[in-house]
């Protein structure tokens, strides 16, 4: 259940972050970056080393996943004919 935990954590974290990050200036990027570093330590302190790992990969991959899909949205919208 603590690897699980880290792992619905990370997915949520990592998309939060990428959608906080993306029109934010470079201060709250570097805030949210080292939030999610203490969450990390935080995970690893409490639950296992399996949890902290899984809340990485996890926290990378909804990262990614929420990048690619606001890219497309935005090359959906900027395809679209005006009317």
């Amino acid at each position: 259940m603590l690897v699980a935990g880290g792992i619905g954590t990370g997915l949520v974290v990592g998309w939060v972050a990428v959608r906080l990050s993306l029109p934010a200036p470079w201060n709250v990027r570097v805030w949210l970056l080292l939030s999610s570093i203490a969450l990390a330590l935080i995970v690893l302190l409490v639950a296992s080393p399996a949890a902290a790992i899984g809340f990485a990969v996890a926290l990378l991959v909804a990262a990614l996943i929420c990048y690619g899909w606001l890219r497309e949205l935005a090359r959906r919208r900027l395809a679209e004919p005006l009317s």
